[in-house]
């Protein structure tokens, strides 16, 4: 494994300069990866986004390699990432790219980085509380291929239920979504939006989106990267046979707790940017 370190200038930071010191980028790599190869694995790479959670991320990574996808590449960032932090444990022979920072970014900023450090043609969104399965990855890059102006995700499911994707929310489904008798109701609907534990979208595509909004720490970065993806290109599409566990702690539903705060604080940025999504008027209905 090779290490090399990266100033904050030459990663391309997001957040204004926000962070200071250094990020570290630290890569393992077989020579097995053919690039030039047709195959939709060999041209995808895996982002995943850690939060003082390095066990999980580890356990997801051999959890893709005992799935048979060794050939993807993978770049995980660790926010909040301290020096005597537990490292990662990566499978043998999967490539893989590790970015560390001290300070948490946020998960879009994050991505954001961890994208910049690929030139895969396709990119995969996943949490480390996912299992996708090698017919579920297939599926999805089969479908960005053929439609690289549109974001692919499976259904996500776990003890709670499953979810297909969800509507975008007005002021009246924001509200309805945090009140327990009414969350299911408010919550259905036509997918406008999926959940960014798990999708995939085209490098360009993502590209010309201009990445998840930096204005965004946490929480609701996915439904404004669907808006744009609504208003610059095709939307988004749920694979409706393919499933995928999502253990999802829903931290956010604890109100008074710092994720609430989040959720709130990004609820109030998503209505800033999107006026018009207040009353329930969106770019999928265009």
């Amino acid at each position: 494994m090779s290490e090399t370190v990266l100033d904050t200038e030459d990663m391309q930071l997001a957040l204004e300069g926000s962070l200071r010191g250094s990020a570290r980028l630290e890569s393992s790599a077989t020579d097995g990866l053919d690039r030039s190869s047709h195959s939709h694995i060999a041209s995808a790479s895996v982002i995943i986004v850690d939060y003082k959670s390095a066990a999980a991320v580890s356990e997801f990574l051999f959890h893709m390699s005992n799935s048979g996808l060794e050939a993807l590449e993978f770049v995980v960032f660790r926010n909040s990432c301290l020096p005597d932090d537990p490292p990662l444990e990566v499978p043998p022979g999967l490539r893989t790219i590790e970015l560390r920072s001290e300070k948490n970014l946020g998960f879009g900023a994050a991505f954001n980085l961890a994208v910049e450090q690929t030139t895969s043609a396709v990119i995969l969104s996943c949490n480390a509380d996912t299992k996708p399965t090698r017919q579920v990855v297939d599926a999805m890059l089969d479908r960005v291929c053929k439609n690289p102006r549109r974001i692919a995700a499976p259904v996500l499911f776990n003890e709670h239920g499953e979810e297909s994707g969800r509507p975008f929310y007005s002021l009246g489904r924001m509200v309805g979504a945090r009140i327990p008798a009414i969350r299911k109701k408010a919550l259905n609907g036509t997918p406008d939006w999926i959940v960014g534990a798990c999708f995939a979208i085209s490098r360009d595509f993502f590209t010309d989106l201009g990445g998840f909004h930096r204005a965004y720490k946490l929480y609701l970065e996915d439904v404004d990267l669907c808006w744009r993806a609504w208003e610059l290109g095709e939307g988004v599409e749920v694979l409706t046979s393919e499933r995928v566990y999502h253990r999802h702690g829903r931290a956010s539903s604890k109100v008074l707790s710092r994720p609430f705060a989040y959720h709130v604080r990004s609820g109030i940025m998503y209505f800033v940017l999107h006026p018009r999504a207040i009353v329930g008027s969106n770019p999928s209905r265009a």
